[in-house]
């Protein structure tokens, strides 16, 4: 529909020609053009309204209308009123400061880090406070002897326990060096015995040579003595070490410690004379008995050796005051796994039990035995004791049995290096032990 016909519809009459076809008011096509105060066309108006363009996308360049054509009635030009200003429309509700949406969201965004960050913070210090709280608590009511142990055990129980859980780190320590041992009769040795496992867990840093004794002994008192200890347990002996090999040593160094009462000569003294002299043996005893005679006869003792022993020899060589008797003990005595092995009789009690001093072992030299059970244990005896001044250092082959006030049969005599000293009749002293022994005995 073109724009006369248009307009002819809208007022009923059709406008003269040569005029054109578009009405500037705001009720088209039945107002008469008008001006308004503020720039509009009014009825009766001088004033022309310019003619718009073709191509113009509004009607009128003083008034502001829709695309229709439609006078909005304000003007973009005029004086009295505020220009309209579109951007602060949208700044947002601080926009009359200069603050847009993007920014407020913005400073919102840096207010909710800011929080997070003082609360993690926050957080960080309350649990750092709470540890140490907690740390300290634990402090205040740590055991103050060993933190290992529960607080409020004693003293003398908290040493205990400390011992065996140093050990048992130790022993696991030996465990996991196992391969450096080239003799696993040590880590044997480390398993069956506790006071030994401080010595075998040094043993492959440790530099094999001996050292001094480091102290006295008065004579008369027999110091129990072990073969892995530290003073001499390392050293070189039959193919091996004092510690698994060094029994024959060990008991005769206790023997002349009592005996003599000197203390300079050691397990490792000893073991040396035995390898310059060959009285080592590759078996598991270590060493012959023929050290025992070699050693007396060098150090003034006197000698005797016993090849069948029994209850009634063992009993008559320890009437004998200042006598002891150093026993070839068989496998298993005490422990299953127990190899053959030289052990010291220092003494009979007086309920008849006897003391073993055991090199090897610290469970058999802690109780007394029954003589029956160390004879039936033993393949040997030898007596030992000093020298008396109408001895001569000749070795006899009959044996010293000869006191008629002894009473023992054939199987108790035995082939004798040397000769003892003595009343057989008198009793032995119990004094000369320099430990206590239990009223009973162990079989």
């Amino acid at each position: 529909m073109s724009g006369h016909d248009l307009d002819r519809d809208r007022s009923g009459r059709r406008p003269p020609r040569g005029r054109s076809s578009y009405v500037p008011s705001t009720r088209v096509g039945r107002d008469e053009p008008r001006r308004t105060s503020i720039g509009s066309q009014s009825r009766g108006g001088s004033r022309p309204v310019p003619r718009q363009g073709r191509n113009s996308r509004y009607k009128s360049e003083q008034n502001y209308r829709t695309l229709s054509g439609r006078d909005t009635g304000y003007s973009l030009k005029g004086h009295k009123q505020k220009q309209l200003n579109f951007e602060k429309r949208h700044g947002g509700l601080l926009s009359r400061y200069g603050i847009s949406n993007r920014m407020l969201a913005l400073i919102a965004a840096l207010v909710v880090i800011i929080l997070i960050i003082v609360l993690g913070i926050s957080s960080c210090v309350r649990g750092a406070n709470e540890k140490a709280k907690q740390e300290e608590e634990e402090v205040t009511s740590t055991n103050q002897w060993d933190s290992r142990v529960a607080d409020g055990i004693d003293q003398d129980l908290t040493g205990k326990f400390s011992s065996e859980l140093d050990r048992n780190e130790k022993l696991a320590n030996i465990a996991k060096n196992a391969n450096r041992y080239s003799d696993t009769r040590m880590l044997e040795l480390a398993l069956a015995e506790p006071e030994a496992i401080d010595f075998v867990a040094a043993y492959p840093d440790a530099e094999h040579q001996a050292s001094d004794y480091g102290s006295e002994n008065k004579e008369g008192d027999y110091p129990l003595l072990y073969d892995w200890d530290s003073r001499w347990g390392s050293a070189d002996y039959a193919g091996s070490a004092i510690a698994v090999t060094g029994s024959g040593p060990t008991a005769f160094a206790m023997a002349y410690m009592g005996l003599t009462g000197d203390t300079g000569k050691t397990p490792a003294t000893f073991a040396s004379d035995a390898t310059d002299k060959n009285y080592t043996t590759t078996d598991t005893i270590g060493t012959t008995g023929d050290l025992f005679t070699y050693e007396a006869e060098q150090n003034g003792l006197s000698c005797k050796q016993y090849s069948t022993p029994s209850s009634k020899t063992l009993e008559a060589i320890l009437e004998t005051k200042g006598t002891v008797v150093i026993v070839q003990l068989k496998k298993g005595l005490g422990n299953p796994d127990a190899p053959a092995h030289w052990a010291l009789v220092v003494s009979q009690n007086e309920d008849g039990s006897v003391t073993l001093y055991d090199p090897t072992s610290s469970q058999n030299s802690n109780h007394t035995w029954s003589v029956g059970s160390i004879a039936k244990s033993s393949n040997s005896f030898y007596a030992l004791s000093k020298a008396s001044s109408d001895e001569s250092g000749e070795s006899e082959g009959s044996d010293s049995s000869g006191d008629s006030s002894k009473s023992s049969d054939s199987s108790d005599s035995g082939s004798s290096s040397n000769k003892t000293s003595g009343n057989s009749s008198s009793k032995a002293s119990d004094s000369s032990s320099s430990s206590s022994s239990s009223s009973s005995s162990y079989d």
